[in-house]
């Protein structure tokens, strides 16, 4: 059977070759070294904003985003994309990349948390005090992030396996490749709800957040790492941004978009 998802895969894998090298071949007449990070969608608002501060602060490094699901990264990772930096939104793919040699489990670094909460458009009546009543058949579409490549869908199949309604919604999910696209889905009303961090949901003026899931229903807890790439040749400079990821000004920009500390 020709499946599109491998092809999407490959795709994005070959576009993100084709501009990372580009970029990697621009020289800056500064001298400027370039920082290749590779990080989930939910970060983009935060990192774009911490990028600023970072760079007046250290004038010799640009700093280049490649946000996506986390799975999709890490597959661009294990293909030998030149990046320096990971910053999934699980540990399940930073795992990986370990066993794979790729990086070490000593230097990973447990920065955020966050929540899993349920969104739907400002427009909507929709309302409920349980998920159980998801099952409600006025609710004909639910956005989730796809488990096989996005961590906020996995946290949420945890969450709704353990209250056992995975299955019973199956019908209703409308997968999405990453957990921004859940978020504008929602905010276009092309779904019904939809399953999002809290911290994008914090983003959105044409969503509201109507349930936020108990922490304790997930059997990992939701936590971001982040990662220097074993085979970079700019490990001090990654260092430096990963150190600067944990200093009052980025903890504070990350608290102001909804994330939390990871539980120690």
């Amino acid at each position: 059977m020709f499946s599109t998802k491998k092809l999407t895969l490959k795709i994005s894998i070959c576009l993100f070759f084709i501009l990372l090298i580009s970029a990697c071949n621009h020289q800056t007449s500064q001298d400027v070294t370039e920082l290749n990070i590779s990080a989930a969608s939910s970060l983009t608002n935060a990192l774009n904003e911490i990028k600023n501060e970072f760079e007046k602060n250290n004038t010799d490094i640009k700093l280049i985003y490649n946000f996506g699901a986390s799975g999709t990264l890490a597959s661009q990772i294990k293909q030998g994309a030149p990046i320096d930096v990971f910053f999934s939104a699980n540990h399940q793919y930073m795992d990986e990349l370990v066993k794979l040699g790729l990086i070490e489990s000593n230097h990973i670094v447990n920065l955020l948390s966050n929540q899993i909460v349920l969104i739907t458009n400002n427009d909507s009546d929709l309302y409920i005090n349980s998920l159980d009543e998801l099952l409600n058949p006025k609710v004909t579409s639910i956005a989730v992030g796809d488990p096989e490549i996005v961590p906020a869908g996995i946290y949420t199949k945890q969450l709704l396996k353990n209250l056992d309604l995975w299955q019973e919604l199956q019908a209703k999910f409308i997968l999405t490749t990453n957990v921004r696209q859940a978020l504008n889905f929602t905010d276009t009303g092309n779904v019904d709800a939809a399953f999002v961090y809290k911290s994008d949901a914090l983003q959105s003026n044409r969503s509201k957040v109507i349930y936020t899931s108990d922490q304790t229903l997930n059997n990992n807890p939701i936590t971001y790492p982040i990662a220097v790439i074993n085979d970079t040749q700019k490990k001090k400079l990654a260092e430096t941004f990963i150190t600067f990821l944990q200093n009052d000004f980025s903890q504070k920009i990350f608290k102001e978009k909804g994330f939390l500390k990871p539980k120690q």
